[in-house]
């Protein structure tokens, strides 16, 4: 049976499979057209700061790690928080076309970095979703997020000079492999070969490449697999029903 007509920007109670192309077109007018036009709005940013360098793919998901979260639990409806991320998504792999005239960076770059893209992105909204519904509040969850999101790209920052003893260059590597700022700089060598590690700014920050050795990833394979996964079995958990969850604390 169809849904009734509604003015209202929440599916609730409605399955997706009867909702009319109107209706799902106001729930992307409701939810999608924000995030879509602040990442269009973002990447321009990060282009006009950074030009087209390394910069300029790093800084959005710097810029996603910090609105992302916020926008995803201000909506209480899974289709709406889809329309969020795909939002965010799509508008910067739609900024991130630019690139494309660079003379070393061909289509199959630019593909590579947007996966790299939506799976950061889906394990970090998941992570919100999971901290949601640990019953926190959309604030707190979102702040929670932030911080542990910011934690894990920064780690070449805060940790590496933590970092000592003789295992210290295997951990790192296998800090190294999945992570998606390595993961963009090394897809982008040839484009651009300064490792991020090495510009001016982060070489005063990390002891990375100097007193410790490392080398950039060989595949995105690793970040894809880890956020990915992440992502799934944080939804997982999100799902579950939330009497299954009190008896389990009993």
């Amino acid at each position: 049976m169809p849904c009734p007509p509604s003015t209202s920007a929440k599916p609730e109670g409605c399955p997706l499979a009867v909702l009319t192309p109107g209706q799902v077109v106001r729930l992307w007018l409701h939810s999608g057209l924000l995030p879509f036009t602040l990442g269009i709005l973002l990447g321009i940013l990060c282009y006009v700061a950074a030009g087209n360098t390394l910069g300029f793919y790093l800084g959005p998901l710097a810029m996603i790690t910090l609105v992302g979260p916020p926008l995803l639990l201000a909506e209480s409806h899974w289709l709406n928080r889809l329309f969020v991320a795909d939002g965010l998504v799509f508008a910067t792999a739609l900024v991130w076309l630019a690139g494309l005239f660079h003379p070393s960076l061909v289509f199959l770059d630019w593909l590579q970095c947007c996966l790299i893209l939506g799976a950061y992105t889906s394990s970090l909204l998941a992570l919100a979703v999971f901290l949601h519904r640990l019953r926190l509040p959309p604030l707190a969850a979102s702040a929670m997020s932030v911080i542990f999101a910011l934690a894990w790209l920064t780690w070449p920052i805060w940790l590496a000079p933590w970092l000592t003893g003789d295992g210290r260059e295997r951990l790192v590597a296998a800090l190294i492999a999945p992570h998606p700022l390595f993961a963009l700089n090394a897809l982008l060598a040839p484009a651009f070969p300064v490792p991020w590690a090495q510009y001016r700014i982060a070489y005063a920050l990390t002891n990375i490449g100097d007193d410790i050795p490392y080398e950039m990833p060989a595949s995105i394979v690793p970040c894809l697999l880890l956020h990915v996964l992440l992502a799934g079995a944080l939804l997982l958990l999100s799902c579950r029903p939330p009497q299954q969850q009190a008896t389990r604390n009993r």
